[in-house]
């Protein structure tokens, strides 16, 4: 059923849009009326509608020019100045425009734009010495997903990937150098290959493929092409693989790997025979991030989230003078961009208590120069603090998770929420993200939890996700709402669960699983029919992942079972209000997933809201929206766990979709 624009009565009386502060105060929670609350920080902020958003800092290869992206006139386009410093030029787009790439010329850019969020994808360059040209659109192919691949290092060419000769597969396109140039077919797609690598020279050395439906995989090497691909050895379903840099005719390659071992390390790896000798690795979780130094041919930094942030400097000055830039030991730093000669780099500082601010680094001078204080700059009393926590399980597992403490509220006896990540195969890491720190300057205490599935924590970790999603990972996120209980951080009658993609499919199953344990949950592009989400996945997806965490879709036995685990079969267990959200346009999880829920509940009297974004996919991308989503949550919240909200009134309607 697709829902009209109208404004349609949300039902079981929920309360309208707009809120009196009056109204909002007589129902704080007991815990926060006493409490000395910091300042509310602008719902702007948390959304990235201020105008003052710059992000998205890139430096060129050749490290002459600097670029990144703010708004003008409510719309973010791209701005490049000199390194050294100078006026900005504004290279306007047609449409707004927050991610983007250097080609290897130093003089275009290239960046990727949809259309409402549908994901079909298209490469635009645009001419960055000459802000008044035209971008000019590289696939103007309709219906098919594009993006960008590769830069080698030696030479002009660059990738890009496309589907649009399969949409079940994805070819490699070779795009010369030149304004005018078009792409050409470089790799054609049998129809098992799902990774490539190309050497510096932007040559086909290795590639990935297929083995079978079961998510097992074969590392190729290739050292004539495509057409000298030979099996070197093999990699299990949940075995993962990045190679960081390879030269021609090279034997050994440095790589990030957890073939053989349960976490994922920093390694020699041996092309031909698959060794491994293990350099750098963090016996609690995975290592994740690299820089790499493409002059000396080695890592220069390598990153590990057991609690906070580990930065690992394997060797080299540039890395001593990179890690040095940290204050403390809880200070998060990100290695943003850098020039081809390593001496330039744009990174990013985040330290407790402050906002994040990206800095411009000249190693040469050693010198820092501040490019961006960070949104959060004018309300740093208002950052609550984020620490990392751990918990067991009902059946024994280590659970581990963040825990972000309202600002001037001590934590006893709190209104809380339960901020469940997507994926499922993803995890948290607790630096300064917009939702968590938006629910604790409201007066609540969010956990973040990482559930088992998660990745992160190695291959036993995910595994023990398997054919759990929807069960045992459920008991991982209802144990940690217990424990801020047990712990006297929360009130057992005032938890909420929120979450978005997998976090919304755990909404939907909180709600209607234990319908009590939670007072209210605000679900986006959540799943609530298992068979018809899988059915319906985008083509060139790689199925065999969810089939083996949820269980087969192809047999009646198997869709039987994954209807049993779907919440829409229990919307009738429903007890508690439910706000939800979705994109129009979403690829993944469909609308009509949030659309068939809400229509069966409030068809049973149910106390559910909806609203859907017209001009979105799978997320929110437009600052607008994302105002929306931020108003309405709080404005959700205060009404049924007490917390503060913004006291200005809202207008009666919103034109970036349709409310029920």
């Amino acid at each position: 059923m697709r829902w009209s624009r109208a404004f349609i009565a949300t039902v079981a009386g929920a309360c309208a849009i707009v809120a009196a502060a009056a109204d909002l105060a007589a129902q704080t929670h007991p815990a926060l009326r006493d409490a000395k609350l910091p300042p509310l920080v602008p719902l702007s902020l948390f959304a990235g509608a201020d105008e003052d958003s710059r992000s998205g800092f890139r430096l060129s290869p050749d490290g002459r020019y600097l670029a990144w992206s703010e708004r003008v006139g409510g719309r973010r386009q791209i701005h490049v100045r000199p390194t050294a410093g100078g006026d900005a030029l504004v290279v306007r787009t047609s449409v707004p425009v927050s991610q983007f790439a250097w080609l290897p010329d130093s003089r275009r850019l290239a960046y990727a734009l949809d259309s409402g969020g549908n994901e079909n994808t298209q490469i635009w360059t645009v001419d960055a010495q000459s802000p008044s040209a035209p971008p000019r659109n590289l696939t103007p192919w309709p219906g098919t997903r594009s993006g960008l691949l590769s830069f080698p290092r030696d030479g002009d060419d660059f990738f890009i990937y496309s589907n649009t000769r399969d949409r079940r597969v994805f070819d490699v396109y070779r795009v010369p150098p030149g304004p005018d140039a078009t792409p050409v077919m470089h790799e054609l797609n049998t129809g098992t290959v799902d990774r490539w690598f190309f050497d510096r020279a932007g040559r086909l050395a290795a590639r990935t493929t297929r083995a079978g439906t079961d998510g097992r995989r074969v590392f190729e090497r290739c050292p004539g092409g495509s057409a000298t691909c030979a099996r070197a050895f093999d990699l299990d379903w949940d075995e993962q693989l990045t190679v960081l840099d390879i030269a021609a005719g090279e034997n050994e390659v440095w790589a990030l790997s957890n073939r053989g071992r349960d976490k994922t390390a920093l390694v020699r790896l041996g092309l031909a025979d698959g060794a491994e000798k293990v350099v750098l690795a963090d016996p609690a979780v995975d290592v994740g991030g690299v820089v790499y130094d493409q002059i000396r041919r080695a890592p220069l930094l390598a990153f590990s989230w057991p609690g906070h942030q580990t930065v690992h400097a394997p060797g080299g000055e540039a890395a001593a003078d990179l890690a040095a830039l940290r204050g403390g030991p809880q200070d998060v730093l990100a290695v943003l961009s850098h020039d081809r000669a390593m001496r330039w780099f744009v990174v990013s500082l985040q330290s407790a208590g402050s906002a994040t601010r990206t800095l411009l680094f000249d190693r040469e001078a050693r010198q820092r120069t501040l490019l961006h204080a960070g949104a959060f700059d004018a309300y740093r009393e208002s950052i609550s603090p984020v620490r990392p926590v751990e918990y067991r399980a009902r059946d024994g597992l280590p659970i581990r998770g963040y825990l972000t403490l309202p600002a001037g509220a001590p934590a006893r006896g709190l209104p809380a929420v339960m901020l469940v990540h997507g994926g499922p195969w993803a995890r948290d890491t607790g630096t300064l993200g917009a939702w968590p720190q938006m629910l604790a300057n409201r007066g609540y205490a969010v956990l973040q939890v990482n559930y088992r599935g998660s990745s992160g924590y190695g291959r036993a970790f995910m595994a023990s996700g398997i054919g759990e999603l929807g069960a045992k990972t459920q008991d991982d996120i209802d144990d940690g709402a217990r424990w801020l209980v047990e712990q006297g951080i929360a009130d057992r009658g005032k938890i909420a669960i929120i979450g978005a993609s997998y976090g919304g499919f755990s909404t939907f199953v909180g709600m209607t699983r234990t319908p009590t344990l939670y007072a209210a949950g605000v679900a986006s592009v959540g799943i609530t029919d298992l068979p018809a989400f899988i059915d319906l996945v985008p083509p060139y997806w790689d199925r065999s992942r969810w089939n083996r965490f949820l269980g087969p879709s192809n047999t009646p036995e198997g869709r039987a079972a994954l209807w049993a685990r779907s919440p829409l079969a229990h919307v009738d267990k429903l007890e508690r209000p439910l706000l939800i959200m979705h994109g129009a346009n979403d690829p993944r999880v469909r609308r009509d997933q949030s659309e068939r829920f809400f229509g069966a509940a409030r068809a049973l009297g149910k106390p559910v809201e909806f609203h859907l974004f017209e001009n979105e996919g799978h997320g929110l991308s437009r600052p607008e929206n994302r105002m929306v989503a931020f108003g309405r949550t709080e404005l959700f919240l205060a009404r049924h766990l007490g917390g503060r909200a913004t006291p200005a009134p809202r207008p009666a309607t919103e034109a970036a979709g349709a409310t029920k």
